[in-house]
């Protein structure tokens, strides 16, 4: 009798013991899809929108430090589904705080000090917004631009090799088609001198011209500066026939990225003409203009 509750005690205690492990795993695992659940979640904003209203307006004049319009609440990687939502919830906050300065999506105005505030706040908002969203999508983006890279390289090795064959084709081909029509020409030449001794009135000699499968001999038009042993002097009697009114302006282009960069690095090396204006070449005036950029 003893031994059978010893029995029964212990087959007891080892049922307890095996449903506080099931117990433990059922608990371990919900924890670890929470957690899952978690860091996959979107991030989660709390969006400001105090300065949409008059009172707002008054109170962020009156606030020393700026709030953020956005303020994260939870930091999470957002999934690819998420990232359109995410980023236009971030564009849609910026817009809100737009309704005072622009009412009913027209042109943005600044007529106030209160406005002026809203303008500046927006402004710095806008900054870490534009961050958010790079920390979005940057990576996809260099991830896309590194297989298009790709692919465009191994793309281009296939393609310069056969362009390389076709260019080489095609150079052999036109280079004897230029000599057998040259020899034709000669040969008709010669025909019809003969032609013209024996009947001066003889109708003209004909020779077809020779042919290349599959190919047709084009003659383009093509143009180059005249050297004359100075590289540069078809660039300067252009230059001057536009000047003399003899070609027009569209012979030349201006280089706005390089007179831009002098500009910035040389910009004190300007001269005043007779007109009070800052020439840094022969017609091309430098002046400076006001700009707006976010405080450091």
């Amino acid at each position: 009798m003893t031994s059978g509750r010893k029995r029964v005690a212990i087959l007891d205690a080892a049922s307890v013991a095996n449903n506080r492990v099931v117990k433990t795993i059922a608990r371990s695992s919900a924890h670890r899809q929470r957690r899952k659940r978690r860091c996959h979640a979107p991030r989660r904003l709390e969006i400001s929108t105090t300065a949409t209203t008059k009172e707002g307006n008054m109170a962020a004049k009156n606030k020393p430090a700026h709030t953020p319009i956005i303020q994260p609440t939870e930091v999470a990687v957002p999934t690819p589904e998420s990232k359109e939502q995410l980023s236009d919830q971030l564009v849609s906050a910026i817009k809100e705080k737009l309704i005072i300065l622009a009412p009913q999506g027209g042109p943005i105005v600044v007529k106030n000090q209160e406005q002026a505030n809203l303008c500046g706040s927006i402004v710095t908002d806008i900054g870490p917004v534009k961050k958010m969203i790079h920390d979005y999508w940057d990576k996809d983006v260099a991830t896309a631009h590194t297989l298009h890279a790709s692919l465009s390289a191994k793309r281009k090795v296939r393609l310069d090799q056969l362009d390389k064959i076709e260019a080489a084709l095609k150079l052999s081909a036109r280079l004897w088609f230029e000599e057998e029509n040259r020899k034709r020409i000669t040969e008709t030449a010669r025909l019809q001198k003969i032609a013209d001794k024996k009947n001066p009135e003889a109708p003209p000699v004909f020779m077809e011209q020779p042919k290349v499968p599959g190919l047709t001999m084009v003659k383009r038009k093509q143009f180059r500066l005249t050297t004359d042993g100075d590289p540069s002097s078809g660039l300067m009697l252009l230059a001057i026939a536009v000047v003399k009114g003899k070609a027009p302006m569209s012979c030349l282009a201006v280089n706005d990225e390089y007179i831009q960069k002098r500009t910035e690095s040389d910009f004190g090396m300007a001269v005043k003409d007779d007109k009070g204006r800052l020439i840094l070449f022969p017609g091309v005036e430098v002046y400076e203009e006001l700009g707006a950029s976010r405080s450091r």
